[in-house]
């Protein structure tokens, strides 16, 4: 006895289309025949459990089981290659997600990481699959119960997609607030610094007209910043005219002013 790969159920051997739900049996491959599965597994059974897109993962299972000997082959998964960790945790195979996770961090592995789960990705499922359900055979005789908690044992878990595309979102989001706020906050750095700069000149044109010239000494001129981590120097200073330059602790370019009120931007090296 056979199984069709559509609906699960069991057809004759050498039908062309399923009595149940119409499939053509011939143009899909008798695969995971019951006498040719160990332990007595069945197609229907992995159809439970796999659940989305079971006849492809099905395909790929009948590679690894040759008249009842499980063997490894080589197949390609475009999402284990692409978003590993996630299909993981979207096929419920939680332990192997945890460590791709964990050895991602690692530098140069995550690229071989990618390469080695898409190749081999298909036969950890089907051992995974085959694993939960012999587990689930022995702890619960009764065929309607197996059949439910195969079911809820495998499928996939839906609320990957939800948590995925939250992050997307919070990714976009991010992407167009960031830049805007760092321009805004740079904007208030550089008011602050030339309002900064602006008392200075006030304090040194007052200290010229006392003096007749201008000092490059911040304490004679008895001034310094009213604003936290606003740096204020002066770079140079004679009785024709003075110039000095001020930063934020997080702005990376100086603002300089000088006895006409001219300012200018350099970058900080």
């Amino acid at each position: 006895m056979s199984y069709c790969i559509k609906c699960g159920k069991e057809v004759l051997e050498g039908s062309s289309f399923c009595k149940h739900c119409g499939g053509d049996l011939s143009a899909i491959p008798n695969i995971m025949q019951t006498s040719s599965m160990s332990s007595g597994l069945t197609n229907e059974d992995f159809i439970t459990f796999v659940g989305t897109n079971f006849e492809k993962y099905l395909r790929k299972f009948a590679k690894f089981n040759v008249e009842g000997i499980d063997t490894f082959k080589a197949t390609w998964h475009w999402p284990a290659f692409f978003v590993p960790f996630w299909w993981l945790l979207y096929r419920k195979m939680y332990g192997w997600a945890i460590l791709v996770f964990v050895t991602s961090w690692i530098p140069y592995i995550y690229a071989f990481n990618q390469i080695v789960l898409a190749i081999t990705a298909n036969y950890i499922y089907y051992k995974h699959a085959k694993k939960k359900i012999l587990e689930i055979k022995q702890q619960h005789p009764e065929p309607e119960t197996q059949k439910a908690v195969i079911a809820v044992t495998g499928g996939v878990k839906n609320a990957v997609f939800i948590v995925i595309a939250i992050i997307a979102v919070v990714g976009i989001l991010a992407a167009i607030a960031i830049p805007n706020f760092i321009s805004y906050r740079n904007r208030a750095y550089k008011a602050t610094v030339k309002s900064e700069l602006t008392n200075l000149k006030v304090v040194e044109e007052s200290y010229f007209a006392k003096y007749n010239r201008y000092s490059n000494n911040l304490r004679e001129l008895n001034f310094a910043p009213s604003t936290p981590n606003i740096i204020v120097e002066i770079i140079s200073a004679d009785e024709e005219c003075f110039k000095a330059r001020g930063t934020h602790a997080r702005l990376h370019e100086y603002i300089s002013i000088d006895c006409n009120g001219l300012e200018q931007n350099s970058n900080r090296n």
